[in-house]
């Protein structure tokens, strides 16, 4: 049965295999990339990544604005962390506000650089309200680090 299921995975792949580049069309496809200039990215009244991404909490018009304004600065590339636990809580929601800032970001030519389902700094994170905020500390509504 190994063997069988080995024989298809090799065929399968081999059917959809491509040819490897030159290296001369590979040099030609990195000449048509714009230089890479980003940074990570959170919307700015966040407090962390759930907070970005539950339905309660996402703002797609800031969001919108903010990387609008990455892209005056030159950027052309940004870091978003994604959060495991709102994805286990809405899957198809999430999924959808993904796909908003997607197509945010390409209506500005950003290209977003996904950290899939990271925790981050948040130990035993919760959807809902986020801590509130202390004025004047920086990530003052983070959670204890690990």
């Amino acid at each position: 049965m190994k063997r069988i299921t080995f024989l298809i995975f090799i065929l399968f792949f081999k059917a959809h295999a491509r040819e490897i580049w030159t290296p001369a069309q590979a040099n030609s496809w990195y000449q048509a990339q714009k230089w890479i200039l980003g940074g990570n990215y959170i919307l700015s009244d966040a407090a962390n990544q759930l907070e970005m991404w539950q339905a309660d909490t996402f703002d797609s018009e800031k969001i919108d604005q903010e990387i609008g304004l990455g892209q005056t600065l030159g950027m052309t590339a940004m870091r978003i962390f994604l959060h495991d636990v709102v994805y286990a809580q809405d899957p198809t929601g999430f999924k959808n506000r993904v796909s908003t800032v997607l197509q945010i970001a390409d209506k500005y030519g950003i290209k977003p650089i996904f950290v899939f389902f990271t925790t981050g700094a948040l130990q035993n994170a919760t959807n809902g309200v986020q801590p509130s905020i202390v004025k004047g500390v920086r990530e003052s509504r983070k959670y204890k680090y690990y």
